[in-house]
């Protein structure tokens, strides 16, 4: 029975990627006449753009017509990134040059990622989009603290993020959109890994156990610094969002999306991962983009009445309502040590083999963890200080 079903599952093709409609929301989003290219003078951020996502994301908002300042740590990946991105659209060479800009940066390092937000800012007055894409994962039993301190996976998925936004809130604000500008979070549903208890601090002054360079537990860590990204979303929602808008403002508002782009089939996991992810996972230059062209252009982002619509999947399964009945499991066996991520990990297991299946873009609640404004708040307040010496 078994190798049945691995069998019918194996045959079940990769969903497409719908380029047309994606376009399409592209056009009325930006209110471009040109509908081969809408995102025409359009600068948009993207991090982590030399692999994965981040770079068929690059190349992909490139042939729409934007103009992207691709942020990577190698400067031959960038090179290289130039290339391939160029040669996706045919155009005058001096046209090449205008529309893509590498900025290098170690986001490990809170200084270096300062110095890109920099050179960033000098040379563009205004941005359109900021795409907070680069991530890492951890080995097991693997411990490093980056040059402030920091663990890693926490700095460079999360700390170093919220950085780059402080410092690119203010040319943000100034873009031309008339929909507004968008900062979109390259999140996961890992998030459900952990409560957001590592993720404040437990005394005033003190720092979060989910910043200490403590690695025995890497997806933890990982859900960790994946959690941080949706409660500083929500932060910024609530500090700019519609809501804090004066009565007869008429300007658009900045909004904050949070993806989850489910199982993609890139080297995040190491290249042994990778031979899986290829057969079962979306492709990083197919429907792994699906949720986050959605979130770059769709018009209903936002909160409205309370309510988030702020979170965006790629895969039915992955919504609140999948992982609530795991945490009332999970609530159930509280006492077993690890018994939650063990738990949540064979269920994101059974999402990789069964996700083709499920495909389907829209948006979908967080876990429940991802609703506490408490320690949203909490985390904001204590990385404002991590990160004011940069700031």
């Amino acid at each position: 029975m078994f190798a049945l079903v691995f069998s019918f599952i194996l045959q079940i093709p990769q969903p497409e990627l719908n380029l047309e409609y994606y376009t399409s929301l592209a056009s009325d989003f930006t209110a471009s006449t040109d509908k081969d290219a809408p995102l025409r003078g359009i600068n948009i951020v993207v991090t982590g753009a030399t692999s994965g996502l981040g770079l068929d994301l690059s190349k992909q908002l490139y042939i729409l017509g934007g103009t992207i300042i691709a942020v990577g740590r190698s400067e031959s990946k960038l090179a290289k990134l130039v290339e391939e991105v160029q040669d996706t659209r045919q155009e005058e060479g001096s046209n090449h040059d205008k529309r893509i800009i590498t900025v290098l940066a170690d986001l490990q390092d809170m200084e270096s990622v300062s110095a890109a937000a920099n050179a960033i800012k000098s040379k563009f007055k205004t941005i359109d989009y900021l795409i907070n894409n680069a991530g890492m994962t951890q080995s097991l039993g693997k411990e490093m603290a980056t040059p402030q301190g920091h663990d890693e996976v926490f700095a460079v998925n999360y700390l170093s993020h919220f950085l780059l936004t402080e410092k690119l809130l203010p040319n943000l604000k100034l873009s031309k959109l008339s929909k507004g500008p968008r900062i979109v979070q390259i999140s996961s549903s890992m998030h459900n890994l952990v409560s957001g208890d590592d993720l404040v601090p437990s005394t005033s002054g003190e720092t979060p156990v989910a910043s200490l360079p403590n690695n025995k537990n890497g997806m933890k860590a990982y859900g960790n610094s994946k959690l941080a990204q949706i409660y500083h979303a929500r932060s910024l929602t609530r500090k700019f969002g519609d809501s804090k808008k004066k009565k007869g403002d008429t300007s658009s508002s900045l909004k904050i999306v949070s993806v989850c782009p489910a199982w993609v089939a890139t080297h995040i996991a190491g290249a042994g991962m990778k031979n899986i992810l290829d057969i079962f996972a979306f492709q990083s230059n197919g429907y792994g983009l699906a949720p986050i062209l959605f979130a770059m252009f769709h018009p209903d982002v936002g909160m409205k009445d309370g309510i988030y619509n702020d979170y965006v999947t790629n895969c039915s399964i992955l919504s609140g309502n999948f992982f609530s009945v795991m945490e009332k499991i999970v609530n159930l066996a509280a006492p077993i040590p690890f018994f939650r991520e063990a738990l949540l990990l064979i269920g994101s297991g059974g999402i990789l083999f069964l996700q083709k299946i499920f495909a389907s873009v829209d948006f979908r609640p967080t876990g429940s963890a991802g609703y506490d404004v408490v320690k949203q708040d909490a985390l904001y307040a204590w990385s404002m200080k991590a990160v004011q010496p940069w700031v």
